[in-house]
């Protein structure tokens, strides 16, 4: 009778195939042998069968199974011509399966790592989510307390309150960065895509982003063509962009200053507008950058330490930049500063309607 997919035969019944699985060498059965193993001569006689032929399926130190051949005429026997045949085509058989099996073993790797990158996503939104509101009440009171709504502070205690409003305001620039990373990952980050204005959002950076600059006696400069065209993008998401890496710039550079160009290139025979961060700071070795633009890398261990940061921003940008349709990178030689630069659709004669 024909053997049913998933059948399990237990070798205990079949001590040829056994035999062939034990030693990792053919075996051939011959019905008229007065020496035949009874099992096997069972069989044989059941399946009307004159011969039989195992071949195992070794693959490295593992064996998958046997390829059983049977051969009904009367009197023939199998030649070393027909081994060999049969053992060519039990190898390319063997290595079918194994890649198969490899396949499968592959793809439910990928499906477990997706499912936990999807309950990483979800619980870094959660998680995110219930700590906005108190850090929000925080930041609140704090504001609060600094206006002296509920009284005077003196000295010490104005300085303690700027460090808690301070931290807080940072603690919630982190948890953002985690809600928009949770976002990207779940496929829930959506875009207002128009025709924007670059000068008008670079400059609103600029402007926010100065005192910080002067704080640390560097000069920040925009140097944009005011014909510039306009950009597809989204404008919220555009200034994010530009926030993170001039905020990066500022953090990294001791002295100069930081300066922001745009200017119209072609890329794959379309124009887009390349805008670069050129900073005077401590550089990227060669090697970092190739990971800089990870979910939680920064050039080394000790710039965590040093400058603090999750190395989220940077991994952001890359993202948002991507789903705008255009790409980023970066420029830079350890002790001679960095230049990052991103290039997005423009929209060429947008600015002139």
């Amino acid at each position: 009778r024909p053997l049913l997919t998933g059948e399990r035969i237990p070798l205990s019944s079949r001590q040829a195939i056994a035999r062939s699985i034990r030693t990792r060498r053919p075996v051939i059965a011959y019905v008229d042998d007065p020496n035949l193993q009874p099992d096997t001569r069972v069989l044989l006689e059941e399946l009307e069968a004159q011969s039989q032929l195992i071949l195992p399926m070794i693959t490295g130190d593992r064996v998958l199974g046997v390829v059983d051949w049977m051969d009904m005429q009367p009197g023939r026997k199998f030649s070393q011509d027909d081994i060999r045949l049969a053992q060519t085509l039990v190898t390319q058989a063997t290595i079918a399966i194994d890649n198969a099996l490899l396949f499968q073993q592959l793809e439910r790797r990928a499906q477990e790592l997706a499912e936990a990158n999807r309950l990483q996503s979800q619980f870094l939104a959660t998680v995110s989510h219930e700590l906005r509101t108190p850090m929000n009440s925080i930041i609140g009171f704090s504001e609060a307390l600094l206006s002296n709504i509920y009284g005077d502070l003196n000295e010490v205690q104005t300085s303690r309150m700027d460090r808690i409003r301070d931290n807080a305001y940072n603690l919630l620039a982190l948890i953002d960065d985690l809600l928009d990373l949770s976002k990207i990952d779940a496929g829930r980050m959506t875009l207002e895509m128009g025709e924007i204005c670059l000068p008008d959002i670079a400059g609103a950076v600029v402007q926010a982003m100065e005192p910080q600059a002067a704080g640390k006696g560097l000069t920040l400069t925009l140097d944009i063509p005011a014909d510039l065209p306009y950009v597809r993008a989204d404008p919220q998401r555009l200034q994010q962009i530009l926030s993170n890496l001039v905020s990066n710039a500022i953090k990294f550079t001791h002295e100069g200053g930081i300066t922001i160009t745009s200017k119209v290139i072609t890329q794959n025979g379309h124009p887009v507008i390349q805008t670069t961060i050129i900073d005077t700071g401590i550089g990227i070795s060669e090697a970092d950058q190739a990971i800089i633009f990870d979910e939680f890398r920064q050039a080394d261990g000790s710039s965590t330490r040093a400058y603090g940061g999750t190395g989220l921003g940077l991994a952001i940008c890359k993202r948002l930049v991507e789903m705008m349709g255009g790409t980023i990178w970066v420029e830079s030689t350890v002790g001679h500063g960095s230049q990052f630069s991103f290039a997005l659709p423009a929209a060429i004669g947008g600015n002139d309607s």
